[in-house]
């Protein structure tokens, strides 16, 4: 009997260091359909291929202004602040990579920041500038936060200038948030 409890409250200790899949898939299956401007365009369940790998949301504004927002949690429902450092940094390296790969980069940087109120869904922002082929520019934003256990990872490109693309991110994200605060 006593094997049998420990057995049961070692399982259950175990069942809550696990991730909440019903926090990502609620997140996933309420998406609005439109978020700062962008229509959602797609939608794709990645735990179909890997457990923990969570779902993909897809909006649209025209074809090159496009938000990719992923839901997923590791496997995990916890996140410290390193995780999410890491996570953010990650993204933002493999992003200039992808950019800059196979172009003339002629200027291009990396920014990070962090919000100095907490807001649930929101732990960093990077900013991936670039300028290539001929002047080209590329603007890539980050973000990632946890809401409710699952990591949210925004990932906003626009082409053009700098200035449109920040207010365009700043609909987005605002948006987003007020989605992720209900």
């Amino acid at each position: 009997m006593r094997l049998t409890l420990a057995v049961v409250a070692l399982l259950a200790s175990a069942a809550m260091a696990h991730a909440n899949i019903h926090s990502c898939q609620n997140l996933f299956a309420a998406a609005p359909p439109s978020l700062g401007g962008h229509t959602l365009t797609s939608r794709e369940n990645l735990e179909k291929r890997e457990s923990g790998a969570g779902y993909l949301l897809q909006y649209t504004r025209r074809k090159a202004q496009r938000a990719s927002i992923f839901l997923y949690d590791r496997g995990r429902n916890r996140f410290s602040t390193d995780d999410l450092a890491t996570e953010l940094s990650v993204s933002a390296s493999q992003i200039y990579q992808l950019r800059a790969e196979g172009r003339n980069v002629t200027d291009g940087d990396v920014y990070f920041d962090r919000p100095q109120t907490p807001t649930k869904g929101l732990f960093g922002l990077a900013f991936i500038y670039m300028e290539y082929d001929g002047r080209k520019q590329q603007n890539d934003f980050v973000t990632l936060g946890v809401a409710d256990g699952c990591l949210v990872k925004l990932i906003y490109s626009s082409p053009g200038a700098r200035v449109w693309s920040n207010r365009r991110f700043d609909r987005l994200l605002d948006d987003l948030l007020a989605y992720l605060a209900r």
